[in-house]
């Protein structure tokens, strides 16, 4: 479903975010990508969902070719996929309910779908009481929790989770990663970005591990 091929991310003067990468992501797999900051764990995120562009290889998801995906493109292609990010992203200015009705929105969806739509994420992710609040009245597990609701709400093949448990204690973190592995479960595949080994050792995965922007190796279990 996601193919990489020898992929590099090149910066002037010549230092390399991501360099050589290859690695292939079976429809449905849950897959952590690993790394200390500065790897290239969130430079690989935003290539995949085409914020920035590999200087060189190719990259497929779903059969398309990213690399000749035009700028005018990106908004569509973009609507298939859900994201979410270290620093929640929610917008400080509307409710719950708003922030996760923003995608349904812009998909054209009538009143009483949306509403409909919202109710069940909303039930989903834990969230339906404070549906009204607004995002500093919420906990950092309950901002995380609106927005990975966000993220699927256009029912998303592919969720990319940029260190999503990365602003959170660790009872938050584990309630999180039941929450990814849940939307999982109903067949969304999922690459997550983190360092947290110790989440990792509780639900273990796929690991593909860069550092200096280059695949060191891939696990099947997250080892000790």
């Amino acid at each position: 479903m996601i193919e990489l091929y020898h992929v590099d991310k090149k910066y002037p003067p010549g230092i390399y975010a991501l360099k050589d990468i290859t690695f292939k992501v079976e429809k449905g797999e849950f897959v952590y990508i690993t790394g200390p900051s500065g790897a290239g764990k969130t430079t690989l995120l935003s290539i995949i969902y085409l914020s920035t562009r590999p200087t060189s290889g190719k990259v497929f998801v779903l059969g398309k070719d990213l690399t000749r995906i035009k700028p005018d493109h990106y908004p569509k292609f973009r609507r298939e996929l859900g994201i979410v990010f270290q620093n929640f992203r929610l917008l400080k200015n509307r409710t719950v309910y708003e922030n996760i009705a923003i995608p349904l929105l812009i998909r054209g969806m009538d009143t009483e779908k949306i509403r409909k739509k919202i109710n069940y994420l909303l039930n989903f992710v834990g969230l339906y009481s404070k549906r009204w609040s607004y995002p500093d009245e919420l906990s950092g597990g309950e901002q995380q929790r609106a927005a990975i609701a966000r993220a699927i709400a256009n029912d998303p093949f592919l969720l990319l989770a940029d260190e999503p448990t990365g602003n959170l204690d660790e009872e938050m973190s584990i309630e999180i990663l039941y929450l990814l592995k849940e939307i999982n479960l109903k067949g969304v595949t999922i690459l997550l970005a983190t360092h947290n080994k110790d989440i990792m050792k509780l639900f273990p995965g796929r690991n593909i591990h860069l550092e200096n922007g280059q695949l060191i190796n891939e696990q099947t279990k997250i080892l000790d």
